[in-house]
């Protein structure tokens, strides 16, 4: 996704910098670290909210 969006051509260049293709691979790698840190963030909230729903009763 980040390759079709054209992200390579806006990253900045620096002298011995990694190529593009291979930082833009590296973020990618972390999405599915993020992806599975938000499910388990979503699963806390509901779980709280409705912990705090039920007490209310």
């Amino acid at each position: 996704m980040l390759h079709h969006a054209g992200l390579e051509a806006v990253m900045p260049q620096s002298p011995g910098a990694e190529a593009p293709e291979y930082r833009l691979a590296a973020i990618s790698e972390g999405q599915g670290t993020a992806a599975a840190l938000g499910d388990a963030i979503r699963t806390t909230v509901a779980a709280l909210t409705a912990v705090i729903a039920s007490s209310a009763l």
